[in-house]
């Protein structure tokens, strides 16, 4: 509801997460595709952490670069830890 009235990039970000978790990741990226706030999406390292997550049953080198760039755009230390985790269990699968 309160995407339809106030539709901002945060609450936006928070709608494409519940959809990526109840409609798939397929549905996520249909919504990204056609989102006006994409580009200010692309600023903030939620978005790329999301992507991240969204990548990372299907496609680890995708995800790993999302997360990657996450890293880069966040200046929490708890955070950078967090997806450098991820980063570290996705890249362990590749070797395997």
């Amino acid at each position: 509801m309160l995407a339809v009235i106030q539709p901002d990039p945060v609450i936006m970000l928070n709608r494409l997460a519940v959809i990526y978790k109840i409609d798939g990741v397929q549905a996520a990226l249909s919504e990204i595709e056609h989102s006006p706030f994409r580009s200010q999406w692309e600023k903030h390292y939620l978005y790329h952490s999301l992507l991240g997550e969204m990548y990372s049953d299907n496609d680890p080198g995708k995800a790993i670069q999302s997360f990657e760039k996450a890293m880069a755009l966040t200046r929490s230390q708890a955070e950078q830890k967090l997806i450098s985790r991820k980063v570290a269990g996705l890249r362990s699968h590749l070797i395997l």
